[in-house]
């Protein structure tokens, strides 16, 4: 066999090395009959869970649900939220550009067995948000709903809005709650307590599962 031979070889069973390594570490994605891709890709007909796929922490698993809903107990968390006298989700954006994304509406629109919708605009985004909706994640919802047990709650954003290109709201795992309330230390505590990532993000805080 050739030099040049040889290295194709070589370079044919590493590249099916990297492949097989791929696919045997987003397996867990698999077994739930899901598929892994970014936090901020356009679809998925079912809702997101984390770490079931390889590569970076934006890498989310895509699990199909019969029908495309949420689930019963997202839908009663959201409409728990929706209903609460504590909550008030954000009827505007940031950025003031109107869409049927805002936190009031993610709300409702899962309560009534709908899906999140995201926003679907440049505006000031480093990268356009990228439209169509999800489901906000259990463990989100369940994180606010603890918060507006004992006081007043303000959401500034869910799964709609202006984020980064890869950003966890656009997967449903995050909440920017306003800081006007005054309880940030608590919203800190509290998201790390229950297994999130807390983020001071001056106007706000940011937390996200």
């Amino acid at each position: 066999m050739t030099m040049n031979a040889c290295s194709a070889l070589i370079v044919v069973l590493f590249s099916f090395a990297c492949c097989m390594k791929v696919a045997s570490a987003d397996s867990k994605c698999h077994a739930k009959s899901g598929t892994c891709q970014e936090t901020n890709s356009a679809s998925c007909g079912g809702v997101y869970e984390r770490r079931l796929c390889s590569g970076s922490s934006t890498r989310v698993c895509c699990v199909p649900i019969s029908g495309g809903g949420c689930t019963a107990e997202q839908k009663r968390l959201a409409c728990q939220l929706r209903d609460s006298s504590r909550v008030v989700a954000f009827a505007t954006h940031v950025s003031q550009i109107s869409d049927n994304a805002t936190p009031d509406k993610n709300l409702n629109d899962m309560c009534t067995g709908g899906r999140a919708s995201r926003s679907s605009y440049k505006s000031t985004c480093s990268c356009s948000a990228p439209g169509g909706s999800i489901c906000l994640h259990e463990k989100l919802l369940r994180y606010l709903v603890a918060l507006q047990s004992s006081g007043k709650v303000t959401i500034n954003e869910l799964a709609g809005g202006c984020h980064s290109c890869k950003s966890f709201h656009y997967a449903g795992f995050a909440v920017d709650l306003n800081r006007r309330d005054g309880r940030t230390p608590e919203y800190t505590t509290k998201c790390r307590q229950m297994g999130g990532k807390a983020i001071n993000e001056g106007t706000h805080l940011h937390c996200q599962f």
